[in-house]
């Protein structure tokens, strides 16, 4: 570039500059001369005179005048990851169009990128006038322990699910790992059964281990989430429950007759069963019009609601 020289008068608006026009653009790991790479680069906006990085302070501007946009401003810890910034796009007419052959990338590192950035999404979610969700922890779904509602002007909807399939599959989810652990104690102790039933206890330990960890994976992860929580998060991790329920529930009533005579083990194969699917039809029954939603009229009243009678914990607003 050759030099441009200067006036008198561009010289004294020249020295007319304050702190905060004098920038020193900061490329995060790159050597001396290294171009900055669009969606590639870490960058830092560093103000010289004050010894501070651009960065976002989490905080949201005055709806009134600021319309709740991102605070922009000067920080003095520059090890803050918020003074860190990416060029997502940039058109200039006097460049060439360059290309993404830096961004290419393999099916490993694609993966964890996207869960990297599904991550910084999730962390995130927390709308205004939502703090009567964020109490919804993960903890509360296996014991159905709180309801989240949404309303309308005339109809009014309870997220809650069947407590007592809840109730159900937790009880069976705390039987599971005690069946796989007394299965292996005994064959480390050489207890052996019967040909036929020890190939029918394996198979269902093998279906019960799997199972377990399948509702792990799907249901831990959001102990890790500080965002806003709901039911249906949950329903994944549910769908592998009912399935472990129904695994234990064969286990214990195949092993009926080992210490049980055969006809009281009918009867009581039978009764089990009958009074199972007995008990969810008048579950379903009971709480189907609290989970489809049902006509309201004026607001929510607790003392005088109609579905006060199945109400078993106060955070319920059935």
């Amino acid at each position: 570039m050759v030099p441009r020289l200067l006036n008198d008068d561009q010289k004294g608006r020249r020295m007319q500059v304050s702190p905060w026009e004098m920038w020193q653009v900061y490329i995060e790991g790159a050597k001396p001369g290294q171009p900055l790479q669009t969606l590639n680069s870490s960058f830092k906006f560093l103000c010289v005179p004050k010894s501070c990085a651009l960065t976002w302070s989490r905080a949201k501007l005055p709806n009134k005048w600021g319309h709740s946009q991102a605070e922009i401003t000067c920080s003095n810890n520059l090890q803050d990851p918020y003074t860190n910034w990416e060029v997502e796009q940039h058109f200039n007419p006097y460049l060439p169009n360059a290309t993404y052959g830096h961004l290419r990338s393999g099916f490993a590192s694609r993966v964890v990128e996207t869960h990297m950035v599904m991550t910084w999404v999730n962390a995130r979610l927390k709308p205004e006038g939502a703090d009567r969700y964020t109490s919804h922890r993960p903890w509360m779904w296996p014991a159905c322990l709180k309801s989240q509602v949404w309303y309308d002007v005339s109809f009014r909807i309870v997220l809650l699910g069947n407590p007592v399939i809840f109730w159900i599959n937790l009880v069976f989810l705390v039987i599971s790992p005690a069946l796989i652990l007394r299965h292996y104690f005994y064959r480390k102790r050489g207890i052996s059964d019967p040909p036929h039933l020890a190939a029918r206890k394996d198979r269902h330990v093998f279906a019960l281990r799997w199972l377990l960890i399948a509702y792990l994976a799907h249901y831990l992860p959001f102990y890790t989430m500080n965002r806003i929580l709901y039911y249906h998060h949950y329903f994944p991790a549910l769908q592998f429950s009912s399935m472990l329920t129904a695994v234990v529930l064969g286990y214990l009533l195949e092993t009926l007759h080992t210490w049980m005579a055969p006809k009281r083990a009918l009867y009581t194969y039978t009764w089990s069963l009958g009074g199972l699917l007995a008990l969810l039809v008048i579950s379903f029954r009971t709480f189907c019009y609290v989970g489809y939603g049902h006509p309201t009229e004026g607001p929510f009243n607790p003392d005088n609601s109609t579905f006060r009678n199945v109400r078993v914990f106060d955070s319920w607003e059935i």
